[in-house]
């Protein structure tokens, strides 16, 4: 393709934008609007997955030993040993009777309720930290069937409530991203729609003298880019600005409160990657739309 063309579609490419300046600024809001949801919801859905990362990640199961079992007795070393040759076993903890009923004290609404009880009715266990939280139900088998083990503690449902909810989200995700990005074609293949209608008969001329496919297509397809980039580098000052006041806002108060929550990804580490997506999908939703568009205009 020679300079010359190319100069020509992006020159008018750019007029056409601001001949329909109107429709064209609506476009462009809304494209803001759209692209501003779907990069709120990818960075929900970064953070959410990181921490649904970080649950099966750190997911434990309690091991407990025979009551009569001592913290130093060689049946609790054995027992140690053959709980980290298991292969899904990450992490092995032992927890000795004393911390056990220092747990158990700090858990109750009244401590005083212990108070004077020894900690032999409570077990030597083992706080065990899995690969694969997936198979923990098999593996809790396997860690039972050690000799001298009384019991095996975990949480079945909790398990089951995150790989179903990973799940979910993830078919969300990708249904609700379609639909964004279906409505933004939508919205500017009918704002670029009033362009080719405008010039209809100087298409219909240039198809007529031999002007290619191409070269007609060019400047709408460069009208649709120029929306779509204009929208996405909008919405990319938007959703950071956002992402910062709230994200900062959140951190204050979880402090002030002085809970474990959620763990929020820093904006440093994202906005690459948010700005390649905002700023690739504006493009290729602007560019679709004028091809959307144009198409049946072309059918001389």
């Amino acid at each position: 393709m020679k300079i010359q063309t190319i100069k020509y579609m992006f020159k008018e490419g750019f007029l056409n934008a601001y001949r329909n300046k109107l429709m064209s600024l609506v476009s462009i809001s809304m494209v803001v609007i759209m692209l501003i949801i779907f990069g709120i919801y990818n960075l929900f859905m970064l953070n959410l997955n990181y921490n649904m990362k970080i649950l099966k990640k750190d997911y434990q199961i309690q091991v407990y030993c025979n009551e009569n079992l001592q913290f130093n007795d060689p049946i609790i070393t054995d027992i140690e040993n053959q709980i980290k040759q298991n292969k899904n076993v990450q992490e092995c903890i032992k927890v000795s009777k004393e911390e056990a009923f220092e747990k158990l004290k700090s858990t109750l609404d009244d401590p005083s309720i212990v108070e004077g009880m020894n900690n032999d009715f409570l077990p030597v266990s083992f706080t065990v930290k899995l690969k694969d939280s997936t198979i923990s139900l098999q593996t809790s088998k396997e860690l039972e069937s050690i000799t001298n083990i009384a019991k095996v503690s975990f949480s079945q449902k909790d398990m089951d409530f995150i790989n179903t909810f990973s799940d979910w989200m993830y078919v969300s995700s990708i249904l609700i991203a379609i639909i964004l990005l279906l409505s933004s074609i939508f919205i500017i293949s009918n704002t670029i729609r009033l362009t080719v209608f405008s010039r209809r008969k100087d298409i219909n001329i240039m198809k007529y003298v031999g002007a290619t496919d191409g070269f007609i297509r060019g400047p709408f397809l460069l009208e649709g880019a120029i929306i779509g980039a204009f929208g996405a580098i909008i919405s990319f000052v938007v959703v950071c600005y956002g992402y910062v006041t709230v994200t900062g806002t959140i951190t204050d108060k979880i402090s002030s409160l002085g809970i474990y929550s959620f763990n929020i990804l820093p904006l440093s580490g994202l906005a690459l990657f948010l700005f390649i997506l905002l700023f690739s999908l504006g493009i290729l939703v602007g560019i679709a739309g004028s091809i959307v568009a144009i198409r049946k205009h072309l059918r001389v």
